[in-house]
């Protein structure tokens, strides 16, 4: 307990440290760091075509599921964190912006049978290390700190949680995979745009392609009479994520606009 707590506060002073000398690094107008930690928000919930070979063992027999034919609407919520450097051109009316980010978001689906009081909710969560490639373009983006920005997002997937919640049951049933399950892509590309107000961040980020290996097989049978399956083979190949962050300039510009932000720097 003791070593966590000197750890935890390890890092703490470490990140302030840093933050303090990039604010007084005197980076300038045209480039600087940006901290950034937020929300990822989906609920769409685009749903398979088929339910790929599901069933459940009830007391009536053997039940096949099949997702929802309504949309689904379930809220997940993940979060984002990373650092981002920005190349602001010399007029002031764009730039490009590189960094080095952790996501996760969540996706849901509802496979019902023909009985409504049997259900299961799949929940699948990925976990991704981010490296963005952007372009902003405002007026007087220095000292407005506003601005829209499109790009794309190469994502190094490394985990994915598979989540079932189901109607007997009130545990969910989760299960954690890795690479080498081979339940996922290694990567994935996304496209992003949003915009920048001061301190907040809003970017709409459209996974072009599944997360998912479709040809991922499963032997719902034995050995002796084997039963193959590709459990995402029908999963849709697009999912839209909303991300919602705070977006912190480590420049000279941040301790002009945050009373909070000059005195941390005054400490040091």
């Amino acid at each position: 307990m003791v070593k966590n707590t000197i750890m935890k506060r390890s890092i703490l002073i470490s990140l302030l440290i840093f933050i303090t000398i990039q604010m007084q690094a005197q980076w300038g107008e045209f480039n600087y760091f940006v901290f950034k930690a937020g929300i990822t928000n989906q609920f769409l919930n685009p749903a398979p075509s088929s339910g790929s070979g599901l069933f459940i063992n009830t007391f009536d027999g053997d039940k096949e599921l099949m997702p929802e034919k309504n949309k689904f609407l379930k809220y997940n919520q993940g979060f984002n964190i990373g650092m981002d450097f920005h190349f602001d051109w010399h007029n002031d009316m764009g730039g490009f912006i590189i960094g080095a980010e952790f996501h996760n978001f969540s996706v849901s689906n509802k496979f019902v049978t023909d009985r409504p009081d049997y259900y299961v909710i799949r929940t699948m969560t990925v976990y991704s290390a981010s490296f963005p490639a952007m372009v902003k373009f405002g007026y007087e983006i220095f000292n407005l700190q506003r601005y829209a920005f499109v790009g794309v997002r190469m994502n190094w997937n490394f985990r994915m949680d598979l989540s079932e919640e189901a109607s007997w049951n009130s545990v969910p049933r989760i299960k954690t995979y890795t690479q080498a399950d081979n339940v996922y892509k290694p990567f994935s590309a996304v496209i992003v745009g949003g915009i920048n107000f001061l301190f907040f961040n809003i970017e709409a980020d459209l996974y072009p392609q599944s997360f998912l290996n479709k040809n991922y097989t499963i032997n719902v049978g034995t050995d002796a009479e084997p039963f193959i399956i590709h459990p995402f083979e029908t999963y849709p190949d697009y999912y839209f994520v909303i991300n919602t962050t705070i977006y912190i300039p480590l420049s000279p510009w941040a301790t002009t606009r945050s009373y909070f932000l000059n005195r941390l720097v005054r400490m040091f």
